[in-house]
C-alpha cells in the first residue's frame, strides 16, 4: 500500500470533529420541575439502549466518510501480487564507469534493485551494450512492466528526448547526472608543411559551439585530440563559373571580392571563371553556377545556382532558399551588390556557408542537457488529483468515491431519521 500524494493525511485530524462534538453532546437535560408524575409513562431500558447505539453508528458513520474522503484524495494505491519483489536500479551507458555513482549502485543492490541499462530491452547492467533508447519512450515502456520502484540515473541529453513529454510516474525516481564538458576534433586539413587547420567543437551541458584554430603537428595520417583522433585531408575546391551581363559586372566584382576574402580564412581552394550567357555551354562542369544576367537559365544548368534576382525591397534575407526538386540547391540573391552592402550582411560569411562542404559531426559529442524544469510534464491525468498510476499499482480511487458517497448517504438518512 502507498499514497501517491500521503500530505493529504492530515485531513485525517478531522476525525477529532465528529468524536468532539460526540463527546459534546452527552450531556445530561435540563431538569423541569413539576406538580406530580402521577401520569407519567416509565421509559423501558431498551428504549435508551437504541439511542446509545444510534448515536454510535452516526459516529462511526461521520469518522467513516472523513477517513474514505482523505484515502481518496491521498492518492491510496494497492501493490499488485507479486510486484513488491521487483525493483530496478536503470543505469544510461558511460554513468556505470562513474566513481560518483558507485556509492549509490552499491545502497541499491543491497536494497533488492536488479542492475539495467538504459537500453532497449533494460538488458543487465554487465551484458553487451545495445540500441540507446531515448528517455521519454523509457519511462512509457517501465510504467507497463511491474515494478514497485525504479531509480534511473541518465545525463538527460537534449537528443534523448524524443516525442510527446510525459508525467513521470510517482514509482520513478529520475537522477541526473550533469555531463562533463568536451573539447572533439572535426576536420583536419593539412595546409603546408606542419601546419594544420582545425575545426574543433567545444560541448557543455548548456551549449556546444564551434571555432577553426591552427595547430602544428608533425608528417602523419591523424591529429590527435585527446581520446578522440581523425583523418588529417588536403584542402577541397571548390569550382565556380560566373556567368553575366555587362549590366551586372559591379554585381560580380563584389562576389569576386569577397571569395577573395575568404581564401586567406578557409582552408579550402576557391576557384572561378567568368563566361558570357552565349558561352556558358561551352563552360567545364563546375560545383556552383552563379548567374548574374537577364538571360534566362539554358535547360538541365548544374543543380547548384546562385541567381541575382534583386526583389525591389530593402528589408529582408540577402541570400533566400528556393524551393526545387529533391538534390538541387538554388539560392537568390534579393538585391544589386555594393561595399555597404556586403559589409553588413557580412556577404563573406554568407557565401561560406553555402558553398562550402560542412564537415559531419558525430551526434554523440553533442552534452547539451534538458534543463530539469522541462524534462517532464505537470499535467494530472485524473482530476489534478494525482499522476499516472503505475503498472503495477492498482487504483482504488473509483471504489472509494463510490464508497465515500453511500457512506455519506446513509448517514444522511440515518441522522434525518434521528432528528441529529
Amino acid at each position: 500500500m502507498m499514497f501517491a500524494h500521503p500530505i493529504w493525511l492530515w485531513g485525517l485530524t478531522g476525525l477529532l470533529v465528529p468524536i468532539g462534538i460526540h463527546l459534546l453532546s452527552r450531556k445530561e437535560g435540563k431538569v423541569l420541575r413539576m406538580g406530580s408524575i402521577r401520569y407519567l409513562e416509565d421509559s423501558t431500558t431498551k428504549q435508551f439502549r437504541s439511542l446509545r447505539l444510534n448515536e454510535m453508528l452516526l459516529l462511526a458513520l461521520r469518522c467513516l466518510a472523513i477517513a474514505l474522503l482523505v484515502s481518496f484524495l491521498s492518492g491510496l494505491q494497492f501493490n499488485a501480487s507479486g510486484s513488491h519483489q521487483k525493483k530496478w536500479l536503470v543505469v544510461e551507458a558511460g554513468l556505470d564507469n562513474e566513481a560518483r555513482f558507485s556509492s549509490l549502485s552499491d545502497s541499491l543492490k543491497k536494497e533488492g534493485y536488479e542492475l539495467k541499462q538504459l537500453s532497449k530491452g533494460f538488458p543487465s547492467l554487465d551484458s553487451a551494450k545495445t540500441e540507446r533508447l531515448d528517455y521519454w519512450s523509457a519511462v512509457d515502456l517501465l510504467k507497463r512492466k511491474s515494478l514497485q520502484q525504479v531509480v534511473v540515473l541518465s545525463y538527460n541529453y537534449v537528443s534523448g528526448f524524443k516525442g510527446k513529454r510525459l508525467t513521470l510516474p510517482t514509482n520513478i525516481r529520475w537522477i541526473t547526472a550533469a555531463p562533463e564538458p568536451i573539447e572533439f576534433p572535426i576536420q583536419a586539413v593539412r595546409l603546408a608543411g606542419d601546419s594544420l587547420s582545425i575545426r574543433k567543437g567545444t560541448s557543455t551541458p548548456q551549449e556546444t559551439n564551434f571555432e577553426t584554430v591552427k595547430a602544428i603537428t608533425p608528417r602523419g595520417g591523424y591529429f590527435h585530440m585527446g581520446k578522440d583522433s581523425i583523418r588529417i585531408n588536403m584542402p577541397d575546391t571548390v569550382s565556380l563559373a560566373f556567368v553575366g551581363d555587362e549590366v551586372f559586372a559591379y554585381d560580380q566584382m563584389i562576389l569576386t571580392a569577397s571569395l577573395e576574402a575568404l581564401k586567406g580564412s578557409i582552408p579550402t581552394h576557391i576557384q572561378w571563371k567568368n563566361y558570357k550567357p552565349e558561352n556558358i555551354s561551352q563552360a567545364p562542369k563546375t560545383a556552383w553556377v552563379v548567374w548574374l544576367s537577364t538571360e534566362k537559365i539554358p535547360e538541365g544548368m548544374i543543380n547548384r545556382q546562385i541567381i541575382l534576382k534583386p526583389n525591389g525591397v530593402e528589408s529582408g534575407p540577402l541570400l533566400s532558399r528556393q524551393p526545387g526538386k529533391e538534390g538541387s540547391e538554388t539560392w537568390i540573391i534579393t538585391k544589386r551588390l555594393n561595399e555597404e552592402i556586403a559589409l553588413q550582411e557580412k556577404l563573406p560569411w554568407q557565401l561560406a556557408n553555402i558553398i562550402l562542404v560542412k564537415p559531419e559531426v558525430d551526434p554523440g559529442f553533442d552534452r547539451r542537457a534538458l534543463p530539469d524544469i522541462a524534462q517532464w510534464s505537470t499535467e494530472a491525468t485524473t482530476g489534478g488529483l494525482q499522476a499516472d498510476i503505475p503498472a503495477g499499482q492498482n487504483d482504488p480511487s473509483p471504489l472509494l468515491a463510490f464508497a465515500f458517497m453511500a457512506v455519506l448517504l446513509t448517514e444522511r438518512l440515518v441522522a434525518f431519521k434521528r432528528n441529529q
